[in-house]
C-alpha cells in the first residue's frame, strides 16, 4: 500500500514540476459519471475513465498531453517533458507560433445523441485569431473503460485559405505493373510509347472519382515493339466484379520488328455507367497472346466538363490529346507509364494527437486490416497486418502500440483508412524521439466553414498490461464502449437475396416480389430471423444498372411491385420474419424515409459508397446520422469493406450499424468462390482487434460451390453455418436452394445458436488455437471479464488428422477447472487446464467443429 501511494504522489511531484510559469490557470472544472471524471489544477486539465487518466496543460497556443497514466497498474507512461506546445498542428494553419485564446472548459454527460455509451464528454474550445479558426478539443470520458478518445472539431474563415482544389477529380491510378523502358524502342518512339507498365497475365489500372450522370470517354495506347505477335483485350468492371463490359476485343498489337515497322496506337472507347455504379472502375488489359500484358499510357475524357484541370506529362502530348478530344469534351486525367517522376511534393503533416511518450526500450506495434476482401480471398493474402515495427514513421496502420513485458499503449486512429488503402487525409503515426505523433485531419483548409463546426478524425489512447491477451481485450473494451450493440436490432441471423446468382441479371430477378415471397417460406423454416432484398427491386427486367430506371427512383419498381411492397410485406408478417434491403448509397435520405415508413426495413446494405473526399465523407455521414435518427435508431446500416475503393473500413461510423465484410458466391465472379479454411482464417484474424458482434459474416451455400475450385463441397452443411456464427451470420444466397439434407443440419444449429447467442453476443470473442491452413484446429473463445461462464467454437479442418487437440483458452489461469458441455450432444465434462493453459478436445471427423459452453468450476 505504501509503495502504491508512494507511486502516485511521485506522478503528481513531476507533473507539478513541469509547471512553467505565466501560463493563465484554466477554468475550475470537477464533473463526475460514474467512475469518470474531470478536473482542472491550475493549467491542467485531468480526465479519467477509472481505468486510465489523461492530462492535458494549457500553454497559450492550445492544449499539450503531459501526462497518461495506467491507473490500475500505476504506471506513468510520460516520464519526460516536452517542447510541444499543442497535440494539434496544421501547418500553414495553425503552429507552434499560433497563440490561441481559450473560450471555455465545459464538461457535461452525453451520449452522442444516443450513437455511443454514456461518457463525460469534455471539450475545450479555443480560437485562434490571425489564423481566422476555432477549434473544439472534444474528449470522451467512458467509465471504466482503458482508453480515452480525442477528436478536433474546426469552424471558422482561415485567412489563408488553400485554392479550391477539387480532390475528388477523375484520376488514373494503376493497380499492378511494373514499369520497363526499351532503350531501342526510344530511338523510333517518343517516351510515353516506348516506356511501358506490364503484367505477365492482366494489366489493371483504376479509374476513380468518376461523376454520377456524366459519359467518359478512356484512352490507352500500346505497342509490341518487338512485333511478336502479342494479343490483348480491354474490359472495364466495377470494383465488385459483377457488371462487366469488353471495351476493346483481342487484337493484335502493332509491331516495329521483325519487318512490320509499325508505331503505337492510340484506342478510345466509352465507359458505361453500368460499370461505374460507385464513380471507380477496374480496366483489365488482358494477355491473350504473348509474353506479357502492357500498355504506355491512359487518358480520360469528361464530356461536358466545367474545365480542364492541369496535368502531368510532356505537354506536346497533352496538346495533342486535348485537340483530338470528342466534341463537347475535356481531357481530365492522363497517366503515362514512361513519365520520370519529379521530386515529389512535400506533404503537409497535419497532427491530430500526441503522445509525449519516450520510446527507448519500448517495442513499437504497428497494426491495420486489409479491404478489398473480394480480391483477397487467396492463401498469400491475408486480413491483418499486425507486425513489431522499428520503422519510425507507419503510414499503413489503423493502430500504433509502444510496450513491454509490463504494459503497453496503444493509439487507435479512428478513420476509414485500410492496411491497403490510405483513404482520405488519414496521415500516420510518427515514432520519434519527443514521442507518438498520430496525423491526418481528414479535411483541409478550404473544407473549414465559417458556420458549422467539422471534424478530423478521432484518437484513442487505450492502455493494457503488455500481453497480447490484455492488448486485444483493451482495444475491444473500448471499441465495445464506443460502438455499443443494441441486442433487438443488431443481434440476428440474415438471408440475402443476392449470392447465388451466376450473373448480376440472376441475382436481381431473386428480388422479384413472388421470388422473395418463396425466399421468406425458405427462411422461416431456417429459424432466420431477417431476410434482406438486394439489388433488383429498384429496377425493371430489362435493364443489369444498380441505378433505378424508367424515372421510379428509389421506390420499388412497378412493373416488378406493382402492389408495392405489401405483398411481400403480408408474407414476411405472417411467417414471423423481419425485413432488410439493399440500397446503393446514391439513395436520397427522402426515399430513405420514404421505404422505411412502408415496410421498416431494419437492416440496410449500403453499397457503392464514393468516400473519396472529405465533402463526400461528411455527406454520407449526416445522411447515415439523420436516417438513424428518423427511424428511432431502430434501423441499422451495413457498410462494407469488399472492395479497394475508399469505403468506411474497420474502425469508423459503426455506431450506425456494422460492416459487411466479404462476399461469397459459388460461381461467379471466381475471384469470390468460397475456401472454408480461407473464410475461417478471415474471421479468426478479423477477431483480433475488434468486437465481431460488429461485423456480417458470410455463410453460403457449399454444396453448390464450383467443385473445380474449391474443396467446400467436402463440408457439411453446418460447417457452413458455423464459420457465420462468431458475427452476425449472413446467408448470402437464396436460401430456397438447400435440400432437406441440409435443412436437417442447419435448423438444430440455428435454434441452438439463437439459445446461445445474447451471451455470446454480450462476451468479447477470441481467435484460438493455430492460425487456419485447411489442416489447423482453430477456432473462437467467448469470455467477458466479469462472467464465470463463455463459449468455445472450435473447428478441426478438413486436412487435419489429429481427432483430439489440446487447445490453450485466453485469460484463465493453469490449473483452472472447468465444467464442459457440449451443445451438440449435451455432453458435459469437467478438465483442468494444463501449465500451458491448454484443455483438451475431441472432434471425431475431419471438416467438423465442436460448440461448447464451458464454466468456470466452483463459482
Amino acid at each position: 500500500m505504501q509503495a502504491n501511494r508512494s507511486a502516485v504522489l511521485l506522478i503528481a511531484f513531476v507533473l507539478v514540476g513541469w509547471q512553467a510559469p505565466g501560463f493563465a490557470a484554466l477554468p475550475a472544472l470537477d464533473a463526475k459519471l460514474g467512475t469518470a471524471s474531470a478536473r482542472t489544477e491550475g493549467d491542467v486539465l485531468i480526465v479519467s475513465t477509472g481505468a486510465v487518466e489523461r492530462r492535458w496543460r494549457w500553454t497559450g497556443h492550445g492544449l499539450v498531453t503531459v501526462g497518461l497514466a495506467d491507473q490500475q497498474a500505476q504506471r506513468q507512461w510520460i516520464k519526460q517533458p516536452t517542447a510541444t506546445v499543442c497535440d494539434w498542428e496544421y501547418p500553414g494553419l495553425i503552429d507552434a507560433n499560433t497563440r490561441g485564446q481559450l473560450v471555455s472548459l465545459t464538461a457535461r454527460p452525453g451520449d452522442d445523441e444516443g450513437f455511443t455509451s454514456k461518457h463525460l464528454e469534455v471539450v475545450a474550445e479555443v480560437a485562434y485569431p490571425t489564423a481566422g479558426v476555432s477549434v473544439q478539443h472534444r474528449t470522451w470520458v467512458y467509465p471504466g473503460t482503458p482508453g480515452v478518445r480525442s477528436q478536433l472539431w474546426v469552424k471558422g474563415e482561415p485567412t489563408d485559405p488553400a485554392p479550391a482544389v477539387a480532390d475528388d477529380a477523375p484520376a488514373i491510378r494503376p493497380a499492378n505493373g511494373r514499369a520497363y523502358a526499351n532503350a531501342d524502342a526510344k530511338k523510333v518512339a517518343p517516351h510515353w510509347q516506348a516506356s511501358v507498365l506490364l503484367d505477365n497475365d492482366q494489366l489493371k489500372v483504376r479509374l476513380l472519382g468518376l461523376e454520377d450522370g456524366r459519359r467518359y470517354t478512356m484512352g490507352v495506347s500500346w505497342w509490341d515493339y518487338g512485333g511478336g505477335g502479342r494479343r490483348q483485350r480491354v474490359v472495364l468492371t466495377s470494383v465488385d466484379g459483377e457488371a462487366r463490359h469488353t471495351a476493346v476485343n483481342a487484337r493484335t498489337l502493332p509491331g516495329y520488328l521483325k519487318g512490320r515497322n509499325q508505331l503505337a496506337e492510340s484506342l478510345t472507347f466509352d465507359v458505361p455507367s453500368k460499370v461505374r455504379p460507385d464513380g471507380t472502375v477496374t480496366v483489365l488489359i488482358d494477355n491473350v497472346e504473348g509474353p506479357n500484358a502492357n500498355a504506355g499510357e491512359f487518358w480520360l475524357y469528361e464530356h461536358g466538363a466545367d474545365t480542364e484541370p492541369p496535368l502531368k506529362g510532356d505537354a506536346k502530348r497533352l496538346t495533342e490529346l486535348k485537340r483530338n478530344a470528342p466534341k463537347g469534351s475535356k481531357l481530365v486525367a492522363y497517366h503515362d507509364a514512361g513519365a520520370k517522376a519529379g521530386a515529389a511534393a512535400q506533404a503537409v503533416v497535419k497532427r491530430i494527437d500526441y503522445l509525449p511518450i519516450d520510446p527507448e526500450g519500448l517495442q513499437r506495434r504497428a497494426i491495420g486490416y486489409f479491404n478489398d476482401t473480394q480480391h483477397r480471398h487467396k492463401p498469400a493474402n491475408h486480413l491483418i497486418r499486425d507486425e513489431v515495427t522499428h520503422e519510425d514513421t507507419v503510414k499503413w496502420a489503423s493502430i500504433f502500440a509502444l510496450e513491454d513485458q509490463n504494459g503497453g499503449v496503444a493509439l487507435l486512429k479512428e478513420s476509414h483508412k485500410c492496411a491497403n488503402q490510405a483513404g482520405v487525409d488519414t496521415g500516420d503515426f510518427r515514432c520519434l524521439p519527443d514521442g507518438l505523433h498520430n496525423t491526418g485531419w481528414a479535411m483541409s483548409k478550404q473544407h473549414i466553414q465559417p458556420d458549422r463546426w467539422l471534424w478530423c478524425w478521432a484518437s484513442a489512447a487505450v492502455v493494457y498490461d503488455g500481453t497480447d491477451d490484455g492488448r486485444e481485450l483493451a482495444l475491444k473494451q473500448y471499441d465495445r464502449a464506443r460502438y455499443p450493440v443494441v441486442l433487438g436490432r443488431d443481434m440476428y441471423a440474415q438471408a440475402n437475396t443476392w449470392g447465388s446468382g451466376d450473373t448480376k441479371r440472376m441475382s436481381q430477378d431473386m428480388a422479384q416480389p413472388h421470388e422473395v415471397i418463396r425466399e421468406l417460406k425458405s427462411v422461416a423454416d431456417l429459424g432466420l430471423d431477417k431476410l434482406q432484398i438486394d439489388d433488383g427491386w429498384q429496377v425493371s427486367g430489362k435493364t443489369t444498372s444498380s441505378s433505378p430506371d424508367g424515372g421510379v427512383g428509389w421506390k420499388p419498381h412497378p412493373k416488378r411491385y406493382p402492389d408495392g411492397w405489401q405483398p411481400v410485406l403480408d408474407e414476411a408478417k405472417r411467417l414471423g420474419v423481419n425485413l432488410g434491403i439493399w440500397t446503393a448509397a446514391g439513395i436520397g435520405l427522402d426515399d430513405m424515409k420514404w421505404n422505411y415508413d412502408r415496410a421498416r426495413f431494419s437492416s440496410w446494405k449500403y453499397d457503392f459508397a464514393h468516400l473519396g473526399n472529405y465533402p463526400n465523407l461528411v455527406a454520407h455521414t449526416d445522411k447515415l446520422r439523420a436516417f438513424i435518427e428518423y427511424t428511432g435508431r431502430k434501423a441499422q446500416i451495413a457498410m462494407d469493406v469488399t472492395e479497394n475503393a475508399p469505403r468506411f473500413g474497420y474502425f469508423w461510423n459503426r455506431q450506425y450499424g456494422c460492416i459487411w465484410l466479404s462476399n461469397r458466391k459459388p460461381n461467379v465472379p471466381t475471384n469470390v468462390i468460397p475456401h472454408p479454411w480461407l473464410m475461417l482464417r478471415e474471421n479468426w484474424q478479423l477477431a483480433r482487434y475488434v468486437n465481431l458482434n460488429k461485423f456480417q459474416l458470410p455463410v453460403q451455400n457449399f454444396q453448390r460451390v464450383n467443385r473445380e475450385v474449391s474443396d467446400a463441397y467436402k463440408h457439411p452443411q453446418d460447417y457452413a453455418v458455423a464459420l457465420g456464427l462468431p458475427g452476425i451470420p449472413v446467408f448470402f444466397q437464396t436460401t430456397y436452394h438447400y435440400d432437406e439434407d441440409s435443412r436437417q443440419l442447419i435448423r438444430p444449429l440455428v435454434a441452438l445458436y439463437k439459445k446461445h447467442r445474447e451471451a455470446m453476443f454480450t462476451s468479447y470473442v477470441f481467435a484460438i488455437g493455430d492460425e487456419p491452413t485447411n489442416a489447423s484446429w482453430a477456432g473462437f473463445q467467448w469470455y467477458h471479464p466479469r462472467r464465470t461462464a463463455g463459449h468455445l467454437l472450435v473447428f478441426r479442418e478438413l486436412n487435419n488428422p489429429q481427432a483430439t487437440k489440446k487447445i490453450a483458452l485466453r485469460f484463465y489461469k493453469p490449473g483452472t477447472t472447468l465444467k464442459l458441455t457440449d451443445l451438440r450432444t449435451n455432453e458435459t465434462r469437467t478438465a483442468t487446464l494444463d501449465a500451458g493453459q491448454r484443455v483438451e478436445l475431441t472432434i471425431g471427423r475431419p471438416a467438423d467443429f465442436a460448440f461448447i459452453k464451458y464454466e468456470v468450476a466452483g463459482q
